[in-house]
């Protein structure tokens, strides 16, 4: 995804802002669950060129607390990805597949934010964690391998409430991630989602 594609979506996540609403906050208090989709982008450090790209759809749920306009709680997530980046090459009547795979992306993050009538604008910290796969497919034989991998997500996000219990939010987040929160040689990415969520 190009700087101006991420622009872009960031862009769009903060222009909901300007939908009217009353000066009043929203109850966000309590228990939601929803789910999420959109796409993003990921790059390995030392791998010049290698960019996974695709799509991520999963769940999250969370738990907000509020204080007149401000609110604060915490969410997990866990997704499918879909990022891969593929490259073949032909030796010899021969074609020879390396591929790299993004094949989930979890977090579990810290929200704050503020609540203007049925709009909630807020920021997120936390952890993150995520599947990588690398392999080799030729003539019709494939060797792969996988890897846990650990570390830190941050974003901004907006919810705008449809009513007591349902809400549509967008959200833009960033996360690094490496062996066991080493981050030397890193797989960072950042994904653009929208979602739906219910609120207990």
């Amino acid at each position: 995804m190009s700087k101006f594609a991420k622009c872009a979506t960031i862009a769009a996540v903060m222009g909901l802002m300007s939908v009217s609403a009353p000066a009043q906050a929203n109850d966000w208090a309590g228990w939601y669950a929803g789910i999420t989709g959109g796409g993003g982008t990921a790059d390995i450090d030392g791998l010049d060129g290698v960019d996974l790209t695709g799509g991520i759809v999963g769940g999250h749920i969370g738990y907000n607390w509020q204080s007149g306009s401000y609110v604060w709680g915490l969410e997990g997530d866990m997704s499918w990805s879909g990022l891969d980046h593929e490259e073949s090459e032909t030796i010899g009547g021969v074609t020879a597949t390396a591929f790299i795979e993004q094949d989930w992306l979890a977090t579990f993050r810290g929200r704050i934010g503020y609540s203007t009538g049925p709009v909630l604008l807020y920021g997120t910290f936390g952890l993150a964690f995520a599947e990588a796969t690398i392999g080799l497919e030729a003539a019709g034989v494939s060797a792969s391998d996988s890897a846990d991998l650990s570390g830190f997500s941050g974003g901004v996000g907006l919810e705008y409430a449809m009513s007591r219990n349902w809400s549509l939010r967008g959200e833009a987040l960033w996360y690094e991630l490496g062996d066991d929160f080493d981050l030397d040689d890193s797989l960072s990415g950042f994904i653009g989602r929208a979602g739906v969520s219910y609120r207990f």
